[in-house]
């Protein structure tokens, strides 16, 4: 897998998803204490996930539902990034 690769980021979430017991792949369902769960366990692996040489259309399909794991500042420069293909 490339590192701009979506399977990487889903491969990262379901791993950390697994780690919690009972936690279902759905993130609209998370409690704020889930969220910050999964956030915690993924926080190593997003310097390995290279978002913006991740298709277009992949990243807006797969970031939009685990937005809430990224850094604010990353979530910032993602959708500065979509915003700016979007546009051209």
């Amino acid at each position: 897998m490339k590192e701009g690769d979506i399977n990487i980021w889903m491969s990262v979430i379901e791993w950390a998803i697994g780690q919690v017991p009972g936690l279902t792949n759905n993130p609209n369902s998370w409690s704020s204490g889930e969220v910050n769960i999964i956030k915690s366990l993924v926080a190593d692996y997003i310097l390995h996930v290279k978002f913006v040489d991740i298709p277009y259309e992949e990243l807006c399909e797969k970031f939009v539902l685990y937005d809430e794991l990224l850094p604010a500042k990353l979530r910032h420069d993602i959708l500065h990034h979509l915003q700016n293909i979007n546009d051209h």
